[in-house]
């Protein structure tokens, strides 16, 4: 028999040839070199598609997947994980990179401590379109060994806190236990990576945290006049954000639910992210493609305080953001206007000064993110 790779790393391409060959190149600049590359091409209308095959010409390790018909990020990593040999699957999106010493790492782990996952920390960085670092945070989780569901499931909340819970990219997965529980990634405008790890964690029983930020998670920013704009989920027009971030809430309260750690403090945690993803689809209905007038944007917060996870969380909610305590005052009075004034506040926020939107905790680079402590 053929013998399998240790890794199947596998990158979704769609329109990416700018930045296809670095994300590449990262990969086979590892220290450890048993692995294979599978480029899925989501049907591109650029260059990627022969850059790829001009990579796989290159290297025996690197492969491509062709997709005749876009199909969306969530398919393509799905035709990757099907074509995929190795014994754990890695994902890469292909504007990001791996650091070189990331595979070695993840091997010397699983050879003194065999699990079902991997995961590690990841640099943020924000770019503007010239290349220029505008700002970046690390992200590290400490070196553990959590063997057994009941050292791993009271760590997932902290996971989530840190924001290293949902990425596919900072994480490697067995590949048989993925296809033991039926594991895919659902089809959805976002948030399709936390789905895929709330069901690949739900009866999970050992995880390996590297203190190590592995993966670096670019952020491309476009020039607007003098301002530049975040080129994030935060400035997409996603007519059907808010189920879709609902539908995230419900599964993490339904994970903590099963695992019978539905405690009022991990449902004070929920309420929160709750309020964050609430907060933007009232920003996100301002938006005129949304084609919500004033009489729209009062009912919608009407069905919100009528819904069954608003009921389930938000007792619970004790936010110290202002604009969390303002939607709550609201609420509880029964007045509809501190939501919609919010929801128009953080849209003329977002449109004029659109940096401020970078994540809360990246910094102003120094040339000093990312290395080691």
């Amino acid at each position: 028999m053929e013998k399998r790779p240790f890794f199947s790393v596998i990158i979704p391409i769609y329109n990416a040839e700018k930045t296809l060959a670095e994300a590449v190149h990262s990969v086979l600049a590892q220290t450890f070199a048993d692995f294979e590359i599978l480029l899925v091409d989501d049907a591109s209308t650029d260059g990627s598609r022969e850059a790829a095959l001009a990579m796989a010409r290159e290297d025996s390790r690197v492969q491509v997947v062709l997709l005749q018909k876009n199909a969306g990020a969530g398919r393509a990593r799905n035709a990757g994980i099907r074509s995929a040999r190795g014994e754990y699957l890695m994902f890469l999106d292909a504007d990001d990179a791996f650091l070189p010493e990331l595979m070695q790492r993840v091997v010397d782990s699983l050879e003194e401590h065999p699990a079902q996952a991997v995961c590690w920390g990841l640099v943020e960085e924000y770019r503007e379109e010239n290349g220029r670092i505008a700002a970046r945070k690390e992200v590290l989780c400490e070196n553990r060994v959590l063997d057994g569901r009941e050292e791993l499931r009271p760590l997932v909340m902290e996971l989530e806190r840190k924001g290293l819970y949902g990425y596919l990219w900072n994480k490697a997965y067995r590949a048989d236990y993925c296809r033991e529980i039926n594991v895919w990634i659902p089809s959805q405008s976002f948030n399709e990576d936390e789905m895929f790890n709330i069901a690949f964690f739900m009866d999970a029983d050992s995880l390996n945290l590297l203190a190590f930020a592995g993966t670096r998670y670019r952020k491309f920013c476009r020039s607007e006049g003098r301002k530049s704009k975040v080129q994030t989920l935060t400035h997409r027009y996603l007519p059907d954000y808010y189920p879709i971030a609902m539908g995230r809430v419900q599964a993490l309260l339904a994970q903590q639910e099963a695992w019978g750690r539905d405690t009022p403090k991990i449902r004070e945690e929920l309420a929160e992210i709750y309020l964050r993803y609430l907060t933007s689809a009232l920003e996100r209905n301002c938006d005129r493609r949304q084609r919500m007038n004033l009489w729209k944007r009062r009912r919608f917060v009407k069905m919100v305080w009528k819904s069954k996870l608003w009921r389930e969380l938000i007792p619970y909610a004790h936010p110290a953001h202002p604009v969390y305590r303002m939607i709550l005052t609201g609420s509880r009075y029964h007045m509809i206007w501190p939501s919609l004034t919010v929801g128009r506040a953080v849209h003329v926020v977002k449109k004029y000064r659109p940096d401020d939107f970078l994540r809360e905790a990246a910094v102003p680079d120094t040339g000093k993110a990312g290395q080691k402590r």
